[in-house]
């Protein structure tokens, strides 16, 4: 089942591709690449943020900001740290 924050997400994507065409993808690719850490991060300690469960791996403390220069323009992504 997808929840509701997965589908704005997309939804989010999607709006900024359509809008702005394949020449300007880096604020497309920024919101991706931060949606899979999340849902990484959310894999990794089996829980969601403020959620509390059972099988909690660890905690979670934020994230850091990294800018990536790729082809396509530079990336401002947020990184939980390791």
């Amino acid at each position: 089942m997808v929840h509701q924050e997965d589908f704005s997400r997309s939804a989010g994507i999607l709006e900024l591709l359509i809008s702005n065409g394949f020449g300007n993808m880096a604020p497309a690719m920024e919101m991706l690449m931060n949606a899979a850490m999340l849902l990484e991060r959310e894999q990794y300690l089996k829980a969601k943020p403020y959620e509390r469960t059972e099988d909690r791996t660890s905690v979670s403390n934020g994230f850091k900001p990294k800018s990536v220069n790729t082809r396509i323009g530079e990336l401002n992504l947020s990184v939980p740290p390791n």
